[in-house]
């Protein structure tokens, strides 16, 4: 995806937050080190 198009896409922060979040929970979550599929998330 060129810049151009993600800044159409993306329009704000929260609409880039969104679709990589439901990317993930649509593929699904697996922990690199432990092998983990639990998904925490924290809000700072």
């Amino acid at each position: 995806m060129k810049l151009i198009e993600f800044g159409k896409r993306f329009t704000d922060e929260e609409s880039c937050e969104r679709y990589l979040h439901d990317l993930r929970e649509k593929e699904g979550v697996v922990c690199s080190k432990c092998g983990s599929k639990e998904l925490k998330t924290y809000n700072s």
